[in-house]
């Protein structure tokens, strides 16, 4: 008997044992019918992943390996890696890098390791093959940015695009003044494994947001917020119009600048169809001390023209900040988006809203609130990595956004939290790459190489 005579529920069943990361894609081109019922199956793995955040039902297991610079924070035995060690080509730690997804492997570019006396910075490239579960460090060609951190990427297909950046020799503080501020456009064709640049953009920026919007005729690089080269907040969104020639090199051919009264930065930005973006959160400047930071809890679309030449900005309200009993996650720039919904895994700390020195308070503007202590286990879960969503199904119906409660916080066996790092879908798991971690025995922040893979507990198919 023929495959292709089997019930389409039988053979629905067979294909949803292979793997969503390579094997799936592959059957997926067999056929139309093998075509739909790959996507159903994907769609479904998708759908029970959710399920399970819902409730907090995860499994975290450290996946790759520990390099020459040991792990600065304890691991428990069921997360060592199973795999020997690969010490000379497994990333170094570093915090503020990227993480990109393509075909089977997690692309790591960038970022720095960030000491108490100072930063090295990085332009690498290393790849993590998730099947074989082995790191590779990327023999590229062409002319790579120079070193930095604080850069955006995003990917176009093949492609990923590289933005702004800084660089900094001074001592580390929260948020240290940059130097040496960035405005080249970089590309990496991820096939190729070549470097070009691709033009510049209007304004040098650092802790930006960027993101690619493709239609019919015309691919669009939005960037918003970040930092400028004089230390200042972003007043505008950045529309760069991206051409292709007849080698397949993309570079910039126009840009502009489009006022954005919301200036922020370590927000998230996400893209909700062709011509609209989502922007959540972040950081502002303190109006009353520009040297500190306040933490933004509002969000705003923007809707681009058909010509990009203009947008209009929507303020639209988030509902369920009560979710988490006053808790909120302290940095949302890094998150895993499962269809209209973002999953952030951070370290979670109590805010209040911030008071004007008269008492009159600023909307949607808060700070730590650190008369508020944790008791009970509150104590030992605010170490660990908590889970929080938001979901965005109805955003263009109701112009709204809302938080939705996890059940289980932080989730089963979730390791001590870092900050700065980053997090991508990978199939129907998810994993969370270096980031700054506290010294456990120095209490000293340093930057970490470990890699994480997060499972659902019950995500099988079926």
């Amino acid at each position: 008997m023929e495959v292709s005579c089997l019930p389409e529920e039988l053979l629905e069943h067979i294909l949803s044992y292979l793997s969503v990361v390579c094997e799936l894609q592959t059957a997926a081109q067999v056929c139309q019918l093998w075509r739909k019922i790959c996507i159903s199956i994907f769609r479904h793995k998708h759908q029970s992943f959710f399920e399970q955040a819902l409730r907090g039902n995860f499994v975290w297991r450290q996946c790759g390996t520990t390099g020459p610079a040991r792990s600065h924070h304890f691991v428990p035995k069921h997360m060592k890696p199973r795999i020997s060690a690969q010490r000379l080509t497994i990333p170094a730690p570093r915090s503020f890098h990227h993480t990109v997804f393509h075909g089977q492997s997690i692309y790591v570019y960038g970022g720095e390791n960030n000491e108490a006396t100072g930063s090295s910075y990085f332009n690498d490239m290393f790849r993590y093959d998730v099947l074989s579960q082995k790191w590779e460090k990327v023999s590229t060609s062409g002319t790579p940015p120079t070193p930095r951190s604080k850069v955006s990427v995003t990917r176009l297909k093949d492609t990923l695009i590289i933005s702004g950046g800084c660089v900094s020799t001074r001592m580390r503080t929260s948020i240290r003044p940059a130097e040496i501020v960035h405005n080249d456009v970089h590309f990496y064709n991820i096939e190729k494994r070549l470097w070009y640049k691709g033009g510049t953009l209007l304004s040098s920026r650092f802790y930006h947001e960027s993101i690619c919007l493709e239609n019919s005729d015309r691919t669009t690089l939005v960037l918003t917020g970040g930092l400028t080269s004089t230390i200042e907040m972003s007043d505008s969104v950045e529309v760069c119009d991206l051409k292709m020639d007849r080698d397949g090199f993309l570079s910039i051919s126009e840009s502009r600048k489009i006022p954005f009264p919301h200036p922020r930065m370590f927000h998230s930005q996400a893209k909700i169809n062709e011509r609209t973006v989502l922007v959540y959160g972040g950081m502002n400047q303190d109006p009353e001390s520009l040297s500190d930071h306040l933490i933004r809890t509002d969000a705003c679309l923007i809707k681009f023209n058909e010509s990009f030449s203009n947008c209009e900005i929507i303020d639209i309200a988030v509902h369920g900040s009560e979710a988490y009993n006053g808790l909120y996650p302290a940095f949302v720039s890094d998150f895993a988006r499962i269809k209209n919904s973002l999953i952030f895994f951070q370290r979670s700390g109590y805010i209040k809203q911030k008071l004007s020195s008269d008492g009159t308070p600023y909307p949607n503007f808060y700070q730590a609130d650190t008369e508020r202590k944790p008791t009970g286990d509150e104590i030992y879960r605010q170490d660990y990595y908590h889970t929080f969503i938001l979901n965005f199904d109805h955003i263009l119906e109701s112009n709204s956004i809302s938080w939705i409660p996890v059940r289980k916080n932080p989730p089963l066996l979730a390791p001590r939290y870092s900050v700065f790092h980053r997090t991508v879908l990978v199939g129907d798991c998810i994993y969370v790459f270096g980031g700054t971690v506290l010294d456990q025995r120095t209490k000293v922040p340093k930057s970490s190489n470990n890699l994480y893979k997060i499972n659902a507990l019950r995500s099988d198919f079926r």
